[in-house]
């Protein structure tokens, strides 16, 4: 007896759902980690540098030992989330990271990503990558022009390959801050945005089927200008979609990645673009992003206040905490 069309229908959907479960079962997955490390400096005075409170002499006492205490407790963090990828904001240069490098697991496997922008104070952003993961292709520095003369951090881009051939570009960002107010500082903010979404634009025009991540401190909220207006930020998948932010959904009035004046505020993201929700090379796995809030990340926290951010520098002293910002994590799929 030959089966049915019926019988057939369903046995073609149960062989797809077959083959997805397969397939979901042996994907490669990867853990993506953006963190803001609140000013990681090494103790050498660098005269083209505004560095001084990061020197043994300054108010801080930023002696040697200080900069060996910075390093362990940002490693601690690390290793206890195990990335595979790391976008990093407020790094003075990339011997700072070599030393942090060696203190992780997997250490003979880091590689790391750090171009020297203008910013005064000479902080930039980097990237750091497992090379047992990932495949460097290129990485490109884009300057942020803004309408004052005090420059800020670059935008970098890095280009990744992972093992199974799959090209993603991962967009490392740590807009200008909110010195001055909100109001008085948000056309530099919406510069950066401006500059971002060109950035996507051109990459997308020269390769459509591009996944592309942006992540870092923007100094800005989901409910902002520079995101609604410029950047187009969605908290969900649609076809329509230019950037979605996988954790706007997370936040309450008592989360963020940062704290300030008795207030959580989520100013570090990631975007992402539509091709990593369509099912083909690299995909977020849903519901994967999230604000790394571990309870040693935390100080104050009582039963009846959240608590804030364990940070290393407090007011003209040395902390001994981790950062003034709570790292954000999400899951990729191969």
């Amino acid at each position: 007896m030959k089966p049915n069309s019926h019988s057939l229908t369903i046995l073609k959907k149960s062989i797809i759902v077959i083959l997805l479960l397969f397939v979901s079962l042996f994907a490669e997955e990867y853990k993506l980690m953006f963190w803001n490390v609140e000013n990681l400096f090494d103790t050498i005075d660098d005269p083209n540098k505004e560095d001084d409170e990061f020197t043994p002499n300054s108010y801080f006492r930023y002696t040697a030992r200080a900069y060996q205490l910075k390093l362990e407790n940002l490693a601690e963090i690390i290793n206890d989330i195990s990335p595979d990828l790391i976008g990093l904001a407020e790094v003075e240069n990339i011997g700072t990271l070599n030393s942090l490098s060696e203190l992780l697991k997997y250490q003979n496997y880091w590689k790391i990503i750090l171009i020297e922008g203008d910013d005064v104070r000479g902080i930039d952003v980097a990237l750091m990558y497992r090379s047992d993961k990932f495949n460097l292709i290129d990485p490109i520095s884009h300057k942020v022009n803004l309408h004052s003369s005090r420059p800020t951090r670059d935008i970098l881009e890095v280009n990744l390959e992972t093992n199974s051939k799959n090209i993603f570009t991962v967009l490392v960002n740590h807009w200008p801050s909110r010195y001055g107010g909100q109001e008085g500082s948000e056309s530099n903010r919406i510069r950066a945005a401006e500059t971002l979404k060109s950035i996507v634009n051109n990459i997308q025009k020269s390769s459509s089927d591009r996944d592309i991540i942006v992540m870092g401190d923007f100094n800005d909220t989901f409910t902002d200008k520079s995101f609604q207006e410029i950047l187009n930020a969605e908290k969900v998948f649609s076809n329509k979609s230019f950037l979605i932010d996988p954790l706007a959904n997370l936040i309450n009035e008592n989360e963020g990645s940062y704290y300030y004046h008795g207030e959580w505020s989520l100013l570090d993201h990631f975007l992402l673009n539509k091709n990593l929700y369509d099912n083909e090379n690299i995909n977020y796995k849903n519901n994967s992003a999230d604000i790394y809030k571990a309870d040693n990340l935390i100080e104050g926290r009582t039963k009846y206040f959240s608590g804030f951010p364990f940070r290393f520098y407090k007011i003209n002293r040395i902390n001994d905490g981790y950062s003034d910002h709570l790292p954000i994590i999400m899951v990729l799929e191969d």
